[in-house]
């Protein structure tokens, strides 16, 4: 997205029989789902906390 860089990967436990013929799986049928996010770019470099929070989490 506007030239940024983003991965989703999203692991988790499947029945066999909760995989469609499409090979598609509805996300209330994965047990112990796992999501992780990476980006790259301008829009997660612009996703910092600001400068109070930052303080507060060096502080406690």
């Amino acid at each position: 997205i506007n030239g940024d860089r983003q991965i989703v990967v999203l692991t988790g436990v499947v029945r066999p029989s909760d995989i469609t013929r499409q090979n598609v799986v509805l996300s209330t049928q994965i047990g112990q789902l796992r999501i992780r996010y990476f980006g790259r770019g301008l829009m997660k470099d612009n996703l910092q906390p600001g400068w109070l929070i930052r303080i507060l989490n060096k502080i406690f």
